[in-house]
């Protein structure tokens, strides 16, 4: 979309907000936020996500998108430490729990749940965690990179969330039944596919015959 100041991309965060926009159904592009963001980084691009929806929208500049790419740029460091005890969270940022509500209710089909608790490391180090259930290899790439993603656009920079994916039937899951605080993913619904019918076995359409 062309305007005086510069074009816009038009984004969407709901199919259905799409949907309502254009009046229908239409061809699209589904790609995390932040890949939208690293695509359009320096090309004079800005973005209009979810126009014309009264509650969200919002209009990034070219300067804004170019910000964001660069803040988005370094992703979560990976590192390793035994867990000899997990607590219930607390004292965190007001912000965090709704940033990490959206961003949770956005990754529908990469994990069954989320539980969001303390741990304290082997030598008593001390962080929170979110422990991600039923997150296949696959996925838990994808999930690191979307929560230090939540953490930054949240202002939450500074912070630090551990990302965890243990077995489900593990000791871990004991304790965050017991002090976690559990977020569940939307689940992504494949429709059925019919299986084709020989002609003529279906009684209630009968074959012509000619």
């Amino acid at each position: 979309m062309d305007t005086s100041s510069f074009p816009l991309i038009l984004a969407f965060d709901r199919d259905a907000r799409m949907a309502a926009f254009i009046g229908g159904g239409t061809p699209y592009a589904a790609l995390p936020g932040r890949r939208v963001v690293e695509m359009l980084r320096g090309s004079g691009h800005g973005i209009a996500l979810n126009l014309g929806v009264a509650d969200g929208e919002t209009i990034v500049p070219p300067e804004s998108v170019d910000w964001l790419g660069g803040l988005l740029r370094d992703g979560p460091a990976i590192g390793e430490g035994r867990i000899t005890r997990l607590e219930p969270p607390k004292g965190l940022p007001e912000a965090l729990l709704p940033a990490l509500d959206q961003k949770l209710a956005s990754m529908g089909g990469l994990a069954e749940a989320a539980w969001l608790t303390g741990v304290v490391y082997e030598g008593g180090a001390r962080s929170h965690a979110l422990a991600f259930i039923g997150a296949p290899d696959g996925a838990q790439q994808a999930i690191a990179l979307a929560i230090n993603e939540a953490l930054h656009l949240s202002g939450l920079e500074a912070g630090q969330i551990d990302v965890l994916f243990p077995q489900p039937d593990g000791r871990i899951m004991e304790g965050l039944t017991r002090v976690g605080l559990r977020f569940d993913l939307p689940k992504l619904h494949t429709p059925a596919r019919e299986a084709p019918q020989a002609p003529g076995s279906d009684p209630s359409k009968p074959p012509i015959l000619k």
